[in-house]
């Protein structure tokens, strides 16, 4: 993640696809029930200049197939995106319709 982040540092982009490669840097490496608290993941985003994060980006994290934990990245929706119980509910139901062709992360998701 360091050599990406210096590079995005080097070169900056507006392009959807780094600021997706760039979350996804964040929260994949070290998901954790420990490491990956609200907070923890807010402080590892902010030196990226990817904040504020939208129910978008959280739903692009999630419909990622190199995600396998998701419960940390909800609870960071809900405490820093700001998303209720039942937007959550609805966010991770779209995942699941959008993962269908992906059946390994469906089982997850339900």
């Amino acid at each position: 993640m360091g050599a990406l982040t210096q590079l995005y540092h080097d070169f900056p982009s507006s392009d959807p696809t780094v600021r997706l490669v760039l979350l996804l840097g964040v929260f994949i490496n070290d998901i954790t029930p420990l490491s990956a608290t609200p907070a923890r993941l807010k402080s590892k985003l902010e030196p990226l200049g990817v904040l504020p994060i939208t129910r978008q980006d959280i739903f692009n994290v999630l419909i990622n197939p190199f995600v396998e934990k998701y419960q940390p990245i909800l609870e960071f929706a809900r405490v820093e995106v700001g998303l209720k119980q039942k937007d959550v509910d609805r966010l991770v139901e779209e995942v699941a319709i959008r993962c269908l062709e992906e059946g390994c992360k469906v089982c997850a998701l339900i």
